[in-house]
């Protein structure tokens, strides 16, 4: 009774040993290392969401055509850069490819699908980059490379 206990007691150890600072997000698992903070001060913020403009403009319009099932356009006003959110947690990945989770919170004055009523909302992307490679990785192979969506968040505020 007792080494049926103890080999039940080994296995569940063993099973959820790695599971307090792991998560997977598709096919990357990411090991935290560090606590996530908000970047509040406006230079780094304005720089972190600056270099990942073009992956936030991307998906925030793949976002809306697929939720919206936009046909012709999507406009999208805002966010003023002072309104903008930005959290970032070191991480390890798995296949080591990504350093940091970065957060962007895009709070949109109006966003107009195939010009229809405009909407106010706030969309949330989470990326896994690689903080090393960040600031040269804006060709084609940088892209695919050092930045990987993995979360988004959509809300509509008012209509």
């Amino acid at each position: 009774m007792v080494k049926t206990y103890m080999l039940l007691v080994g296995v569940l150890l063993f099973a959820f040993s790695s599971v307090p600072g792991v998560f997977a997000e598709t096919a990357t698992e990411f090991i935290e290392t560090g606590e996530e903070v908000e970047v509040k001060e406006s230079g780094p913020k304005i720089f972190i969401y600056q270099t990942l403009d073009p992956w936030l403009t991307q998906d925030s319009s793949d976002l809306y055509f697929k939720k919206y099932n936009a046909r012709k356009s999507v406009e999208m006003e805002g966010p003023l850069p002072e309104n903008v959110r930005v959290w970032i947690k070191e991480v390890k990945s798995i296949d080591r490819k990504y350093t940091h989770l970065i957060t962007v919170y895009l709070p949109h004055k109006k966003v107009i699908v195939d010009g229809k009523k405009p909407m106010k909302t706030a969309d949330k992307f989470t990326y896994a980059v690689n903080a090393t490679q960040l600031p040269v990785c804006h060709d084609q192979e940088g892209m695919k490379g050092c930045v990987k969506l993995v979360h988004s968040y959509h809300k509509v505020i008012s209509k």
